[in-house]
Parts: C-alpha cells; sequence; structure tokens
C-alpha cells in the first residue's frame, strides 16, 4: 500500500477527503490500534492530551502519518517507551511522537524525508525508506509540515504542525 501510496505521490493523484477532524479522538484510536505491536516488544504508548482539537483534515490519511510515526517509533526505540503528545499552539495543532532509541544523525535529519532515504541500514532495520516521505506529503497536503528533533542514542521526536480549524492555512472543506 505505501508504495501504491508513493506512486500517487509522485503523479500528484494522492486523494484526500477533508472534514472535521478532532485530533484527541485520532490519536486514542491510533494508539489503541498500535499497542499490542509496542508490547511485543516490551514497551508502552504513553499518550498526553488536553483534550479535542479540531483540524480539516482527511482522518484516513493523518491516521496513515501518525501510524508510520508510531511504526518508526517501535522499531527504532529500542523497547523504551513512547510519547505521543497533543498540543495546540496559537493556530496550530502540534502532534509529537517521541521515543529513546537509536536517534538520527544531525546530517541525515532532511534527508530522511525524501522518498527511498533511510539513516540506518537495511541489514539491521527492515523497510523501504517512504514511510517518513509519505507523513511529510501527507502534511504539506493539509497545510502543514514534519519537523524532527534528535541525537545518535537519544532517541528522536517528529511533530506534526497542521493548522487548526478556521485557521488561515486550514484546507478548504471539500464535500
Amino acid at each position: 500500500e505505501d508504495m501504491l501510496d508513493v506512486a500517487r505521490l509522485n503523479t500528484g493523484r494522492l486523494p484526500f477527503t477533508f472534514e472535521k477532524v478532532d485530533l484527541d479522538s485520532l490519536l486514542h484510536t491510533t494508539v489503541e490500534e498500535f499497542a499490542p505491536f509496542a508490547e511485543k516488544v516490551g514497551t508502552l504508548i504513553q499518550l498526553q492530551s488536553q483534550g479535542s482539537v479540531i483540524v480539516q483534515g482527511d482522518p484516513h490519511r493523518l491516521e496513515q502519518a501518525l501510524g508510520n510515526l508510531l511504526s518508526n517509533a517501535i522499531k527504532y526505540g529500542a523497547g523504551k517507551p513512547i510519547c505521543v503528545r497533543l498540543d495546540k499552539i496559537a493556530k496550530q495543532a502540534q502532534v509529537t511522537v517521541s521515543d529513546s532509541g537509536i536517534g538520527i544523525p544531525r546530517e541525515d535529519q532532511q534527508r530522511i524525508f525524501e522518498c527511498f532515504e533511510r539513516s540506518v541500514s537495511v541489514r539491521h532495520y527492515g523497510g523501504l525508506g517512504v514511510g517518513l516521505f509519505i507523513v511529510r506529503e501527507i502534511l504539506e497536503g493539509h497545510g502543514g509540515n514534519v519537523s524532527v528533533s534528535s541525537e545518535p542514542e537519544h532517541g528522536a521526536s517528529f511533530t506534526l504542525h497542521l493548522p487548526l480549524e478556521g485557521a488561515d492555512s486550514a484546507p478548504a472543506l471539500h464535500s
């Protein structure tokens, strides 16, 4: 499915269906879905939220972006707890997924958002290097962006920045 989405992104045909999305509810659902995978590697996902935060978005695509970040946090988090945090800052929603795993060297932090790019060896960690590319494209399609903060051996924090419903940069609601 990721490869199909990459093909759609490369041709500009990844569909988005915008509606009101409560990120708090979406995060709870996504964390519940990923909890069994985290438990298999001995980690716990902690969710910190101050309640309802509404954005205009495609719930399926936002869940896909969050799922990609949680999947990476589970894979690279070294079995340590993962924190998912939802904040509302000015006219922006911020969702941060943090782990305490292997981290990402500074020189790789922009490159990992490109298609088929990775920061680690395929031999040690599987994957195609498309997950963060898809996350970036989904966020940009929502008028937002994704950023990373990381140091090797000290984990990584990925933050999704989305305009709140009614903010100037929020996507128009399509029916």
